[in-house]
């Protein structure tokens, strides 16, 4: 089970990205009780739930924040380095 959490994860963000495209709202479940879960699925205790994610029709649109800059994402090296996306951008041009 070393990498099954994360791929799992992966997996269910992929799927909360194609549900997106599909104009559908979603949500990621933080926390769940594991039994509860497995129960209502019908699961056996071997099996491992990962994540709760609901998926529906949002009753309102969000409002679009617009993105963030890479810089206030992403460092270097070490934390607080930003990150030089322009070399980056022009390296990848080359």
């Amino acid at each position: 089970m070393l990498y099954s959490i994360q791929d799992a994860t992966i997996a269910a963000t992929y799927a909360m990205l194609s549900a997106t495209a599909l104009d559908l709202g979603t949500c990621w479940v933080g926390a769940f009780d594991d039994d509860k879960v497995r129960e209502v699925v019908g699961a056996s205790k071997d099996l491992v739930p990962v994540a709760v994610i609901t998926i529906g029709y949002s009753a309102e649109r969000p409002e679009i924040t617009g993105r963030r800059k890479i810089e206030e994402m992403a460092s270097i090296e070490v934390l607080e380095k930003p990150f030089p996306h322009k070399e980056v951008k022009k390296e990848l041009k080359r």
